[in-house]
């Protein structure tokens, strides 16, 4: 069902304590300024941390799958699911984070993918990577659909025209603050996009990077996410398990990669 729960237990990490706790951090000599969307409480824990974390991917919007991992979220939130509470440190809080990999949705049919946004917004997701088949239908379509989403859709190997309305919806990062932790969320999209499409033209203007471009793209976000008070990051991408693969041996600083887009089943 692509549906996973991993529980992590972080050792400590040194913190990079931001000057501004607000959302825009602008540096002393003015060589870079960034804004990410933050979430979450203000203080900044040096300590180690725990990390249970629920993850979904390419659903391509059938109900059937929403239906279990719905059931399946329920249990993940009332902690009552196998071995929840027999791991962590019950001195400790444990922080909690659902995240999607992209291809939740699927096709053209307006309230198909109504129903899909609706289960992402009431399963409490909190970003999704924005997958090829999330570009089934045309951006003008998909971002009404999804304009009141509760969930941020991620994509930071995109460089979209100026005037491309997926500039509306789309964010490369986010971070998730909790209980003093702060955990960056980066988002990829597949670098061959346009050929798992029927109108490969509709993402010409998002002007999405290649391979080797898009691991300059996540190292570029790692380090301003690191300007930010972040040492915890956590990679959603929908490359392909090869890609990632990659990714997580030649590029550092990133502790987490959930996947999708080849679906292959994780044993270990």
């Amino acid at each position: 069902m692509n549906l996973s729960v991993s529980e992590i237990n972080y050792k400590p990490y040194t913190v990079f304590k931001s000057k501004q706790p607000a959302v825009v951090t602008k540096a002393p000599d003015n060589s870079w300024e960034r804004t990410v969307p933050v979430y979450g409480d203000d203080v900044i824990r040096t300590n180690p941390a725990q990390l249970s974390i629920l993850h979904m991917h390419d659903f391509h919007g059938q109900n059937i799958r929403m239906e279990r991992a719905y059931s399946a979220i329920a249990q993940y939130d009332s902690n009552s699911l196998k071995n929840q509470n027999e791991i962590f440190d019950k001195d400790m809080p444990v922080d909690k984070l659902k995240l999607c990999s992209g291809d939740m949705f699927l096709g053209e049919n307006r309230k198909d993918l109504e129903v899909v946004n609706e289960f992402l917004n009431i399963s409490g997701v909190l970003a999704n990577a924005l997958g090829n088949h999330e570009s089934d239908s045309p951006i003008d379509e998909f971002s009404d659909v999804v304009k009141h989403r509760k969930y941020r859709i991620l994509g930071a190997n995109i460089h979209p025209d100026k005037e491309s309305k997926v500039n509306k919806i789309l964010s490369n990062s986010f971070v998730v603050k909790s209980n003093g932790n702060r955990y960056g969320i980066i988002g990829l999209v597949p670098s061959d996009m346009p050929n798992h499409l029927k109108r490969p033209k509709d993402v010409k203007e998002y002007n999405i990077s290649d391979y080797s471009e898009t691991e300059k793209d996540i190292k570029a976000e790692v380090e301003d996410l690191k300007r930010f008070g972040v040492n915890k990051i956590i990679l959603l991408s929908h490359l392909g398990l090869e890609a990632e693969q990659h990714i997580a041996q030649n590029i550092s600083d990133i502790d987490i990669i959930l996947g999708g887009h080849t679906h292959n089943l994780m044993t270990k």
